[in-house]
């Protein structure tokens, strides 16, 4: 599904990857997911499915909106969060880490 600007699901889970600073077998890894699987996923030959999602949403509470369906991502939700996942996210974007041309300056609000 692709949001307003049209990223799709799949390029919102590789912008997560990317700004984690984890490479694509270090992710599937740690979310116990097929790496074939992530890789179609994220270059958009498969589309996410539930078997992804519950993956990410105990790890990333406050992201599972964004990422299967695109919008707004709240700075404070995520600096506050209390998932170590979520705040690590934060200090990247805070840092400046995320991917060039990410779109992620359209998607922050306070």
């Amino acid at each position: 599904m692709r949001n307003k600007e049209g990223m799709t699901a799949g390029l919102r889970v590789r912008l997560l990857r990317e700004t984690l600073g984890k490479s694509r077998p270090e992710f599937s890894a740690l979310l116990d997911f097929d790496y074939h699987r992530l890789s179609n996923i994220e270059n958009g030959r498969a589309r996410v499915g539930d078997d992804l999602l519950e993956r990410l949403c105990p790890m990333f509470p406050e992201l599972t909106h964004w990422i299967a369906y695109g919008g707004d991502i709240s700075q404070a939700a995520i600096r506050e969060s209390s998932c170590s996942m979520v705040r690590l996210f934060a200090a990247q974007i805070d840092a400046g880490m995320a991917p060039e041309n990410s779109e992620f300056e359209r998607v922050f609000v306070e």
